[in-house]
């Protein structure tokens, strides 16, 4: 059981005053001192044993006999020697000895001189102030809120000092002198006449946020427009030209012959969309050969090669110059000589291909047969008119094809092409003997009263007939019409 003189929980007539709290019992009027060394309810100084002094909520005790000064430390638990730094400063001491000359044998002066000194020292500690606790842990100090009822880490010089070394400081970024003189024109620009700062504003409103970027865009694609009908010639970079341009070519030389002479020093390029080598003759007005040429390889490497072999090369005593293309602006710019520009997929399906020259690949082996004997062509498998009566048709001629070429081998895919006149299905397998097989049974085979025709794939050729509108038109309402077909099958 506690003490009838200690307070109970919450007990009103608290108060703290000098570092420690204090509480007065109603009943009896005795005042008590909360001891922190002692963790509990005790007697004023004046009531407690000779040699002991709290002072702003330190406790003090110095030995008679010796005159040894002990401070209780509440962290460590124990009682400490005063050492020389819990002295006060030369410059206080010397203040404080000017007008305390009469009172240095006073016990209760030095000990408050000695608290301060600690107090300056150990500032914040949680022994002069039970409002306030030090995680041990992590040496954190928190401080108790009132309101919020919790304890909070308290704000001070040292906690923002390890924040900030902990997670680094935002710098201050201040604008160069260039940049904020354009700033600065900037904003002279859109000042009006009155001297008021224009300012684009976006409304808030919906309908007119939607009309006001509607008209953001009308006004950005005509400037675009409008620079790009301002663009005009511009020079090319040596280091990203891959052309030569050679002369003394002999007038009768064929793009054939040219080809094999340029192609000793390296690949030529092929144009993505005319699938065409980029190789040109110049030819005069009226269409004859003027004896010189242009030649595009895809690296920058073939170039120096062909100035170095090529020039000089002899063509049927003909002895041609080879030197890196320059290209020259004449005349005035014409949008629609401009070469069409390649889209992003078709850059990269160009770079595949050009890479895919360049790659190492074994050489196929003797004897080695190609991927196109592993499809099998079978023809007259279904009629036009067949599929348009009965549309579902078609996935039955798939399923039954599939089922009867697995007995020869594993089916890879088969594609049923549905617009061919010639009831065309492609049946692909995984090896080539496979596909042997299956053309042995199934050529001249009775299928659905029809005969089959079974061949290998020639690797070229395309089975797939691109319908016209009117036909896809026409196709479309077959299976519209198929699928608004009552279900005539008997009902049970």
């Amino acid at each position: 059981m506690s003490d009838k003189n200690e307070p109970p929980e919450h007990a009103e007539g608290m108060f703290y005053l000098d570092g420690a709290w204090h509480w007065k019992n109603p009943s009896t009027g005795t005042e008590m001192v909360y001891s922190e060394h002692e963790q509990k309810w005790t007697l004023p100084s004046s009531d407690q044993p000779s040699g002991m002094l709290l002072i702003d909520g330190c406790w003090y005790y110095k030995d008679e006999r010796t005159g040894v000064l002990q401070i209780w430390d509440a962290e460590r638990g124990q009682w400490r020697l005063r050492t020389e730094d819990s002295k006060p400063q030369e410059s206080e001491a010397t203040t404080t000895n000017e007008s305390h000359e009469n009172e240095e044998d006073d016990f209760e002066f030095q000990l408050r001189e000695e608290a301060a000194s600690l107090a300056r020292k150990e500032s914040g500690s949680v022994t002069s102030n039970p409002r306030l606790y030090r995680d041990p842990s992590d040496n954190t100090l928190y401080e108790w809120d009132e309101e919020k009822r919790a304890w909070f880490p308290k704000v001070d010089a040292d906690f923002l000092a390890q924040y900030f070394c902990s997670y680094g400081n935002t710098p201050l970024k201040l604008p160069s002198p260039k940049k904020q003189e354009e700033e600065e024109e900037k904003e002279e620009d859109t000042v009006g006449t009155s001297g008021q700062t224009v300012k684009e504003l976006i409304p808030t409103d919906p309908k007119q946020r939607k009309e006001y970027l509607k008209q953001k865009k009308k006004e950005m694609r005509r400037l675009v427009a409008e620079k790009e009908r301002n663009r005009g010639w511009f020079e090319m970079d040596e280091e990203h030209i891959t052309s030569v341009y050679v002369s003394g070519l002999p007038l009768d030389v064929t793009l054939v012959e040219f080809e094999e002479v340029m192609s000793k020093c390296g690949l030529i390029a092929r144009d993505l969309l005319s699938k065409k080598l980029k190789l040109k003759l110049y030819k005069t007005d009226q269409g004859e050969l003027k004896g010189d040429g242009l030649c595009t390889y895809i690296k920058k490497e073939s170039v120096e090669l062909a100035e170095k072999i090529l020039d000089g090369y002899d063509i049927r005593g003909h002895k041609i110059k080879v030197q890196q293309a320059r290209f020259e602006l004449k005349g005035d710019y014409d949008p629609s000589k401009k070469a069409k520009r390649l889209t992003s997929k078709q850059k990269k399906l160009l770079k595949e291909k050009q890479d895919r020259l360049f790659d190492w690949r074994p050489e196929r082996l003797r004897g080695e047969r190609p991927k196109s004997d592993n499809t099998v062509i079978i023809k007259n498998a279904f009629s036009l008119e067949e599929l348009a009566e009965n549309a579902a048709r078609l996935f039955e001629i798939e399923e039954n094809i599939k089922a009867d070429c697995s007995k020869h081998g594993n089916v890879r895919k088969v594609v049923v092409y549905d617009n061919n006149k010639e009831g065309v299905v492609s049946v692909t397998f995984e090896r080539p003997e496979e596909a042997d097989d299956c053309i042995t049974m199934m050529n001249w085979r009775m299928f659905s009263g029809r005969v089959l025709r079974a061949d290998r794939w020639d690797g070229s050729t395309k089975y797939k007939i691109q319908e016209t509108e009117e036909e896809a038109q026409q196709r479309l309402a077959h299976w519209q019409s198929f699928l608004d077909k009552p279900d005539t099958s008997d009902s049970t």
